[in-house]
C-alpha cells in the first residue's frame, strides 16, 4: 500500500537565520502529516561521513562547500526535493534552479526576517537567501503567536497543493 502524498510537489522554506523556518516548517509537515528536512542537518551528516564535527550549526555550511563543494550541495538539495516532503533551510539559490532544470516540481516559501532585524551581510549566503526571497512563490512574515503559525501553516499547503492546479488566489504565476 503506497501512503497518500499530501501535495503534489515539494515545499521548500528559505530565509535568513533566525527567521523562524524550522518553526514553520515543522508546522506545515505537522498538518499535512508529511516529512520534513533540514538541509542543514543533511549536511551535517555527511560532514560526519567524512570525520569533520561541527562545534556550531553556522559552520556546517561552509564546511560543507569547502569539503565537498557546490556540486554536492545541489545535488544534497534537489534529491531531497519530493512530492509531500517539506525541505527547509537551502541557502544557496542555485539549488532552486538546478531543481527547476531537472524539473522537481516545488513550491517556494520564503520567511522574512523579523521586525526590526536585518539579514547581515556577515551572514554566509547573504546575498542568496535575498534573491531567494524575490522569487518565492509566496513570502510569509514573521509570526507572532502559534496560531498565525498555524494559519500560514495551511495557507502554505493550500497554495502547494493550488500551485498544481493553477486555482488557488494566493499563489502567484510562476515567473
Amino acid at each position: 500500500m503506497t501512503a497518500r502524498v499530501p501535495f503534489p510537489v515539494a515545499i521548500v522554506v528559505t530565509g535568513p537565520a533566525g527567521s523562524g523556518k524550522s518553526k514553520l516548517s515543522r508546522a506545515i509537515a505537522e498538518r499535512a502529516n508529511c516529512p520534513a528536512v533540514n538541509v542543514g542537518s543533511l549536511m551535517e551528516q555527511e560532514l560526519l561521513k567524512h570525520g569533520m564535527v561541527m562545534n556550531h550549526r553556522r559552520d556546517i555550511g561552509p564546511a560543507f562547500l569547502e569539503r565537498l563543494g557546490q556540486h554536492a550541495y545541489v545535488d544534497l538539495v534537489v534529491d531531497a526535493l519530493r512530492p509531500g516532503v517539506v525541505v527547509e533551510g537551502v541557502r544557496l539559490a542555485v539549488a532552486l534552479k538546478e531543481a527547476a532544470a531537472r524539473r522537481r516540481p516545488l513550491f517556494h516559501v520564503a520567511r522574512t526576517e523579523r521586525p526590526g532585524w536585518q539579514v547581515a551581510p556577515s551572514e554566509p549566503f547573504a546575498a542568496d537567501v535575498l534573491a531567494m526571497r524575490d522569487a518565492a512563490d509566496l513570502v510569509v512574515g514573521w509570526l507572532p503567536t502559534s496560531a498565525a503559525l498555524e494559519r500560514e501553516a495551511t495557507r502554505v499547503i493550500a497554495g502547494a497543493r493550488g500551485l498544481v492546479r493553477g486555482s488557488h488566489p494566493d499563489v502567484p504565476a510562476r515567473r
